[in-house]
């Protein structure tokens, strides 16, 4: 594996883990929960499905009215990664 493929996964498994620290507290049932960290665990090894997971919560957010506000790190996190991935 060359060293900037190695960097990327790096990149990719340190956002995966933010984005599931988020997906863990922002998502209250854990069936949609569990539907939205499959994304990440099924996603390949070069891209995080930022756009994805992003939409599929605010999906959840409207269906059940759960608005719990994201902190403003998760908020630059969320720019970080679409800006990176997106």
């Amino acid at each position: 594996m060359n060293l900037i493929k190695s960097d990327a996964i790096l990149r990719q498994n340190e956002a995966n883990k933010k984005l599931k620290t988020l997906i863990d507290r922002v998502i209250l049932h854990k069936f949609e929960r569990d539907n939205i960290l499959n994304i990440l665990i099924n996603s390949d090894d070069e891209r995080v499905p930022i756009r994805v997971v992003h939409t599929k919560i605010v999906e959840y957010r409207k269906k059940y009215s759960i608005y719990i506000p994201f902190t403003d790190d998760e908020r630059e996190m969320i720019d970080i990664i679409f800006h990176y991935w997106g």
